[in-house]
């Protein structure tokens, strides 16, 4: 790899903005209000129902003559005021009584419970990954991140549309789909816990654990007279492969050949601690991580299929779960408290499991800097120990969910008769006799509210 993309991590970001620039200027070119095409005989149905309605008393009233241009500018002023928000603290108060609606649905509280817990543990695992790879299979960084990208965004990716195919196909609704995100959550929860018992001897796990039997003192008589307190980590083998030295200085060697400029590739020679001052190299290392690493990746590619399966069905439990004209502000409130509580402390949490598990700091300045060798088996019990316990955790509100999540439909849209009491018109077009264009809006009273978002199952 070569060493010039270390300091060009930023390009990768530049291009995701180059990329998003032209959808984002495709979108400024969409109306601010979907408009529909409508017959006239479904609006006098409309207006049919409207005046049958004795449950709430609407705001604005259904008016032909807004229809016609003759209409009076003064009526149109006082019409419009009723839509327009009269001030910004009218606005706010909207809003907080919008929050109020949603934080009283059964599901919506549990749904967002469960993938609060989840994300926070996906947040971690996906953080810190590549460093557990680095040092538990002894992965470079780049090339885990490439073995990642596969197992972890693609197969991610695939899930979710398997998921809404299985959604589909199966008309997943209410409790079906609520048992269907349960499921998985146990299968991703118990798969992850396996990964605890994935182990290898790789070349940084030996180093810890002879750290652990020495004091993690790697100095010996053979090397002693070359002064290695300060050397990095650099492990080096002998040709057989059968010991481990932390650095070549720790080995004792004395001269050094660049076998290959693109790999990096060094062999140290003239070494005091090998038998006949023979040679030393990294390659020469050996361990039994390819087939457990393997197993790590194979688990790991279930568990991404299985979580992205549940994305689509999380997100319409979200949506059918609140009253229409709320669903905008469920989302956005969802994302927000995501982000609050999961994305933005996770990382915190599992950097503390990382260093506590280590056993080997470097020095910068006399500063403690990075680690260069953990325990593994504290690390990889605490790592996907806490991962597996927290994914396995949404399955209680799942159940909370399955419990509330009776008749909820998802896989076909809402009847707008059985959601709202009131459907206004505020402005029509005539485009013809047969036709109009028009925009609608539409209130739900209280009494509606509370059936969608406190029935009984």
């Amino acid at each position: 790899m070569d060493k010039n993309w270390i300091g060009a991590w930023w390009l990768g970001f530049l291009l995701i903005a180059f990329l998003l620039l032209p959808p984002s200027i495709g979108l400024l070119f969409f109306p601010r209000i979907k408009m529909k095409k409508i017959n006239i005989s479904e609006l006098q149905n409309n207006e049919s129902a409207v005046k049958s309605t004795s449950a709430v008393q609407p705001l604005i009233m259904i008016d032909h003559a807004d229809a016609h241009p003759a209409v009076s500018s003064k009526r149109k002023s006082s019409t419009l005021s009723m839509i327009e928000p009269s001030n910004a603290w009218a606005e706010t108060k909207k809003f907080l009584f919008t929050i109020l609606i949603i934080l009283r649905c059964p599901v919506f509280i549990g749904s967002n419970f469960g993938r609060l817990i989840e994300a926070f543990a996906m947040k971690g695992m996906v953080v810190f990954q590549p460093k557990y790879l680095e040092n538990h299979f002894g992965l470079p960084q780049f090339v885990g991140n490439l073995y990642l990208g596969i197992t972890g965004v693609l197969l991610y990716a695939i899930g979710v549309v398997l998921g809404s195919i299985i959604l589909k196909r199966f008309k997943l609704n209410g409790r079906k789909a609520a048992a269907y995100i349960a499921i998985c959550s146990l299968i991703s929860g118990i798969l992850t816990l396996m990964h605890t018992l994935i182990s290898c001897h790789s070349v940084i796990n030996s180093l810890g654990k002879q750290g652990l039997i020495n004091g993690f003192n790697y100095t010996t008589q053979c090397n002693i007279h070359c002064h290695c307190d300060n050397s990095e980590m650099f492990p080096v083998c002998d040709r057989s492969g059968s010991f481990i030295y932390y650095s070549p200085c720790h080995a004792g060697c004395r001269n050094i050949t660049l076998k290959s400029r693109q790999n990096f590739q060094f062999e140290f020679h003239n070494c005091d601690c090998i038998s006949n001052g023979t040679s030393a190299s990294r390659d020469w290392c050996k361990d039994d991580c390819y087939w457990p690493m393997i197993t790590f990746f194979v688990l790991s590619s279930i568990v991404s299929v299985v979580s992205g399966s549940v994305v689509v069905p999380s997100v319409l439990l979200v949506l059918r779960s609140v009253p229409v004209q709320h669903r905008s502000v469920a989302l956005g409130f969802s994302a927000c408290i995501i982000s609050l509580i999961s994305t933005m402390p996770a990382p915190t949490v599992y950097g503390h499991i990382f260093d506590s598990a280590c056993l080997i700091w470097n020095k910068s300045c006399e500063d403690k800097g990075n680690c260069t060798a953990y325990n593994p088996d504290q690390l990889r019990f605490w790592f996907f120990g806490l991962s597996g316990a927290l994914k396995t955790a949404t399955l209680f509100s799942d159940l909370w969910v399955w419990y509330w999540a009776k008749d909820l439909q998802l896989t076909k849209d809402t009847n707008p008769g059985q959601d709202f009491t009131i459907m206004k018109f505020h402005k029509v077009h005539l485009q013809d006799k047969n036709t109009a264009y028009f925009f609608q809006s539409a209130l739900s009273s209280h009494t509606t509210m509370q059936k969608r978002c406190l029935h009984n199952p």
